[in-house]
């Protein structure tokens, strides 16, 4: 709860004119303060993890929850006329679908792979445990957006593939190689 009104006065600052200060002062204070809420659920590293995964988790649904209610926009770009011989076929909903599932799910795959393998390096060169699992669950999120959007962006569809595909399976090669 206490993550939830510091997001909230955060999200107020952005909003209004007069009194901004206040609002972050106190919005970013009310997230740190939740913080030492979380710290001892399970131990100071572990209680702070779970606390910010709480205030992100917060976040996100209040941008969903603002992102519904706003009003749809008019695109600023005209609407380009497609000609009655390009229309829609099979193929290009199906390239539509796959893309939407690469940036998906499949862009998470491949963020877990990344993550496994950095986390199995750290453990190799004697990283201790909670802070090796608190960094990688820290990434996670990270390297999977980075993924979706790096991807999703490259207007040529095979190299959305390549860079998805590839960003997952040479960390996959490298863990059964080494294993």
């Amino acid at each position: 709860m206490i993550a939830a009104c510091g997001v909230y006065l955060l999200w107020a600052a952005t909003r209004k004119q007069s009194g901004t200060v206040f609002r972050l002062v106190a919005g970013w204070l009310l997230l740190i303060g939740s913080l030492f809420v979380w710290a001892p659920t399970s131990g100071a590293d572990k209680g702070v993890a779970l606390g910010i995964i709480v205030i992100v988790l917060v976040a996100l649904a209040v941008l969903v929850g603002i992102a519904l209610q706003a009003p749809q926009r008019e695109s600023r770009i005209a609407p380009q006329r497609t000609p009655a011989a390009q229309t829609l076929t099979w193929l290009s909903y199906s390239r539509r679908f796959w893309v939407g599932f690469l940036i998906g799910p499949v862009a998470c795959a491949s963020a877990i792979a990344i993550c496994t393998a950095v986390f199995l390096g750290l453990q190799e060169i004697g990283f201790e445990h909670t802070l090796n699992l608190t960094l990688v669950s820290f990434a996670l999120p990270v390297v999977w957006g980075l993924l979706s959007i790096w991807g999703g962006a490259d207007p040529k569809f095979w190299r959305k593939n390549l860079i998805i595909l590839g960003c997952g399976f040479i960390p996959l090669i490298s863990i059964i190689a080494t294993r």
